[in-house]
């Protein structure tokens, strides 16, 4: 599978390096400026995140990814679904019911991985407090809220379709457009400087999102 998304795109794998060393990275900055001097104490919550970041990250490059087709595929639904383009603005002749298929469809398997992701990730945090109160109660309670699995779950899942979702579908497509207008170094340039860009509007956006529908406060989110 691998082998089949590089054969259609030579850029699949710096794309992949980028977003696993520049989003996740920027992410860790983020929970580390966030916890402060608590960082150390909480350090098990640090690597569960990260480790959900880069498994979100990984499966974002892979979805929106073209690939080569080594054989057809099998029902009619998996039918109906190789006919879509990799991402909303894929070349090929392609209708606009297609596009916009794909568009949903992709939207769909972002929220899904979102929700999935934040299940495991949240339910991990749990696990960890339970385990922290009962080796040491009084430091357990003074652990910060966690949030609600299912409400938290939901958020990041509405979150990766409404937000995650267009945007790498923008950045794929102009990606797609640089690649072929400039050369090859140039165009790993800009898609460093895109898909950072990209990751920075991600967290803020998120933040604005998690407001809107109620998971976090104004304070809460200082």
């Amino acid at each position: 599978a691998w082998r089949d998304k590089m054969l259609a795109d030579p850029e699949f794998a710096y794309k992949m390096m980028v977003e696993e060393t520049v989003g996740l990275g920027l992410a860790m900055s983020g929970t580390v400026a966030a916890r402060g001097k608590d960082l150390l104490n909480e350090l098990d919550f640090f690597l569960t995140d990260c480790a959900v970041g880069a498994v979100l990250n990984f499966v974002l490059i892979w979805l929106l990814a073209p690939t080569v087709r080594q054989s057809a595929a099998t029902g009619a639904i998996a039918q109906q679904l190789s006919r879509l383009p990799a991402f909303v603005f894929a070349e090929g002749q392609y209708s606009l019911a297609q596009r916009a298929a794909s568009g949903l469809y992709k939207g769909s398997l972002f929220g899904a991985c979102g929700f999935v992701g934040s299940v495991g990730g949240t339910s991990l945090a749990y696990l960890l407090f339970l385990i922290r109160q009962m080796a040491d109660p009084e430091a357990g309670s003074s652990e910060k809220r966690l949030p609600n699995v299912l409400a938290n779950s939901l958020g990041w899942a509405s979150f990766m379709f409404v937000s995650t979702n267009p945007r790498y579908q923008f950045v794929n497509g102009i990606e797609q457009v640089m690649y072929k207008v400039v050369p090859p170094s140039v165009g790993r340039v800009g898609s460093l400087v895109l898909r950072t860009g990209n990751n920075v509007v991600g967290g803020a956006t998120w933040v604005m999102w998690a407001r809107y529908i109620g998971l976090q406060k104004k304070a809460e989110a200082a």
